[in-house]
């Protein structure tokens, strides 16, 4: 594919729209650029308008051999909102690797939203390319904590992981003890209680707009019903177009799970939790200072639900209950969980703002 006429076609919400209603979604392509759920949730994106510009695809000989998705988000700080786009999709045909089109395709998607665009979570060699483009700040965020609940076993059957799967089970099985002696323990009042929801009430975005006031990316209502309802990942039975999709789109279990915690029927807390597989982060938590201890009950009960293997949490506040209360966890792992900023936002200090674990599209995948 060496010395090919490459042409830029870009994907407007409206354009989606219109790519959604065909017969054959991207007729005619061997790969795909994005996937029709991910599509028809871009098209959901309550922060998104008619022609905002969500997908870049490069073409050769009518085919696609590169791709950048967008999401389209709000920024707020002094007052005001500024339009952005996180990067969320980025690939280019192994044929093509190292010839400048990852870097064409990135600085079109400049282009799109006037130098506004940010990005989480990169592979390698995306960070390689944001780092050489020199036209971007790496802002540390909150230090994160996984805390290790459980172990995965393997599935190859031969005799040295029969042995291995014997000594998890074994360990998972004395977990499973320790986590229901501890919630015995830990037991809510019984005046509290709590539910999973599949939409985001009035009531509850009240609750969730008053600890808003600080944060750079704010979530209410529209968002995370946007969220809960259209989802980037869909379980493996429902698995419809057999094309290659070179991110997540597919999983046996991926849920976000919206819980609303009430204290003789006032809200005290919202847990807007992930679970991809048996893995659950904190995406987003809104609680009120002196039930800390019984958030922490609530992780616990849901920890047990869902057979949950771990669980990742960037609140300070939560991990030191966590802690404080020696919730049964094999192991704790700390990270640094950083975000990639154009340096068109260079003069805002972002550690005067509160961030969320489940900001930008990192809460999708």
């Amino acid at each position: 594919m060496m010395n090919l006429e490459i042409e830029i076609v870009h994907y407007t919400i409206e354009d989606l729209k219109l790519e959604v209603q065909k017969e054959v979604f991207f007729e005619g392509q061997t790969v795909l650029p994005i996937t029709k759920h991910r599509a028809i949730s871009h098209i959901n994106n309550p922060r998104a308008s008619e022609n905002d510009t969500v997908l870049l695809i490069a073409k050769a000989k009518n085919q696609i051999c590169g791709y950048i998705g967008m999401m389209p988000d709000y920024l707020f700080y002094e007052n005001s909102k500024t339009k952005i786009a996180w990067l969320s999709t980025w690939w280019v045909s192994p044929e093509l690797k190292g010839q400048g089109l990852g870097y064409r395709l990135m600085k079109e998607a400049f282009k799109c939203y006037d130098d506004n665009i940010l990005a989480i979570s990169p592979s390698k060699h995306s960070l390689k390319v944001f780092q050489q483009s020199e036209k971007f700040n790496f802002i540390t965020l909150n230090k994160t904590k996984d805390y290790i609940l459980k172990l995965p076993g393997t599935k190859n059957a031969n005799a040295k992981n029969i042995l291995k799967n014997f000594i998890i089970n074994f360990i998972n099985f004395y977990q499973n003890i320790k986590i229901d002696k501890w919630l015995k323990k830990n037991k809510l009042k019984s005046s509290i209680k709590f539910e999973e929801v599949k939409n985001i009430s009035d009531e509850m975005n009240e609750f969730i707009l008053k600890s808003n006031k600080n944060c750079i990316f704010k979530r209410e209502k529209n968002e995370f019903n946007w969220i809960l309802n259209f989802p980037w990942i869909l379980n493996k039975a429902s698995m419809p177009d057999k094309r290659p999709f070179y991110f997540s789109a597919y999983l046996d279990f991926f849920n976000n799970k919206s819980v609303i915690i009430k204290d003789n029927e006032k809200i005290i807390g919202f847990l807007f939790l992930k679970i991809r597989d048996r893995f659950m982060s904190a995406s987003y938590l809104v609680i009120q200072n002196q039930y800390f201890n019984s958030i922490t009950t609530v992780l616990g009960i849901i920890i047990k639900k869902y057979n949950i293997y771990s669980l990742t949490i960037s609140n300070v506040l939560i991990s030191n209950e966590i802690e404080k209360q020696n919730f049964p966890y094999i192991k704790e792992n700390k990270f640094e969980y950083p975000i990639i900023v154009s340096k068109k936002f260079s003069h805002i200090d972002f550690s005067n703002y509160e961030f969320q674990f489940g900001f930008g599209d990192a809460v999708f995948t």
